[in-house]
């Protein structure tokens, strides 16, 4: 069992928690979701984490199937790590999904740096819901944070260059 707590808890795009504990089971399901501010002591054994906590990050292009393409006709698809994109990633009325091509972490970390400019128009709720919340609905898999799911959980972190505030970044870790 594990309890974490973050600044914001990403459930879906409509639910962003403040104040809440995620606990999971060893199995990644989500057993309790524990608001702070009911609370007369503080939990125990509770991991703080400084940054947004989301579900798994999920790959389309990984889970490909024909039903899965004909699925994605309802959303703005951009697979960052295949297509040469060289301009900012414009939101259109469709809900965006933004595919890595990949789950691994590090693989990830590596196109956040690298395409840091072309996800500057959107905000990191939009970012962290087309990568987790909106491919989860067409995969039919975990979508977003709430009891009785079993997913990994990420930690969104802010990364701010030495150069200057303008080139920083968000970088991910495992919970």
């Amino acid at each position: 069992m594990k309890r974490v707590l973050s600044q914001q808890i990403f459930c879906s795009p409509d639910i962003i928690l403040r104040n809440t504990v995620i606990e999971q089971n060893n199995q990644n399901k989500i057993t309790n979701l524990i608001d702070l501010e009911n609370q007369i002591a503080e939990t125990s054994n509770t991991m703080y984490y400084d940054g947004i906590i989301s579900s798994e990050i999920k790959s389309m292009a990984i889970n490909m199937n024909q039903n899965i393409i004909y699925d994605l006709f309802d959303y703005q698809y951009v697979n960052l790590r295949n297509n040469i994109i060289d301009s900012k990633i414009i939101k259109q009325s469709k809900p965006l999904i933004i595919d890595f091509n990949s789950i691994d972490i590090d693989v990830i970390n590596m196109i956040l740096k690298e395409k840091k400019q072309l996800l500057s128009n959107l905000t990191i709720y939009e970012i962290i819901a087309g990568c987790t919340f909106y491919p989860g609905l067409v995969l039919d898999s975990t979508k977003g944070i709430k009891l009785a799911e079993v997913t990994r959980l990420i930690l969104w972190k802010k990364i701010n260059s030495a150069l200057d505030d303008k080139t920083s970044y968000f970088q991910i870790y495992s919970v």
